[in-house]
This record gives C-alpha cells, sequence and structure tokens, in this order.
C-alpha cells in the first residue's frame, strides 16, 4: 500500500494484522525483465517486521552489484536523493540506511537474472 498525504497535516495510519509465518518467497525481477529505466521500479516492503539496516531487514535477498533501493522523501515528496546501492565487493550497501517495519521502498535490481527474496520467519 502506498499512502500520498497531499495535506499539510501529519497522519497516523495503523495497520492490524497476522505476521506472514513460515517460509515466504518474493521474486525479484532483473534486468530486461524488470526495471531498467522508463521510471520503472518494484515496489518492496519488509516481508517480515523487523527493523534494522537492510543486512538485517533483507535476510534471504542475494543482492547483485549495483542493485539499488530508493525511498520516498516526505519533505521532497519525491524519491530521496540518497540512494543506497550495494557492493560484491564489500557485500555492504551505501549509504547505510535503516529500514523499520511499514516502510515500502522501490527495488532496482543491476544483475541480468531474476532472483527470490526467501525469508523464514517465526514470532517468538
Amino acid at each position: 500500500m502506498f499512502y500520498l498525504n497531499a495535506g499539510p497535516n501529519l497522519r497516523t495510519i495503523q495497520f492490524v494484522g497476522e505476521v506472514i509465518q513460515g517460509p515466504y518467497t518474493n521474486p525479484i525481477p532483473f534486468g530486461t525483465i524488470a526495471v531498467r529505466g522508463n521510471g520503472l521500479y518494484n515496489a518492496y516492503g519488509g516481508i517480515s517486521p523487523v527493523a534494522g539496516s537492510f543486512t538485517n531487514a533483507l535476510i534471504g535477498l542475494t543482492p547483485a552489484d549495483g542493485d539499488q533501493v530508493y525511498f520516498w522523501n516526505t519533505s521532497l515528496q519525491d524519491l530521496d536523493p540518497t540512494t543506497p546501492t550495494y557492493s560484491s565487493f564489500s557485500h555492504l550497501w551505501n549509504p547505510f540506511r535503516v529500514l523499520n517495519p511499514g516502510i515500502g521502498f522501490f527495488y532496482l535490481g543491476a544483475g541480468a537474472d531474476q532472483t527470490s527474496w526467501v525469508r523464514n520467519f517465526t514470532v517468538q
């Protein structure tokens, strides 16, 4: 769900439901299948309600060198100009960014093949 608040007042939206437990697969298309250019992006959100760095929040996703993640900047009402990019050399996203539960993002894959984001989550 993408919500754009067109007014000047802050809004609070509460989501209620059950957390997906067990194995869950979210396909991530890359290259010609997906989103290079033409303003097309893959919209995603954390599969499980885990906050932290991309490394923690995106457990189960094996990014390719040059993959990028875009966030919506509420102040600009546009995509944030700071774009975390994955380096297969350092195995890090740069710049560092925290992904909180409920925050969506646009994923732009640089690889040539489709991959899957597979997560196995259990509420404890």
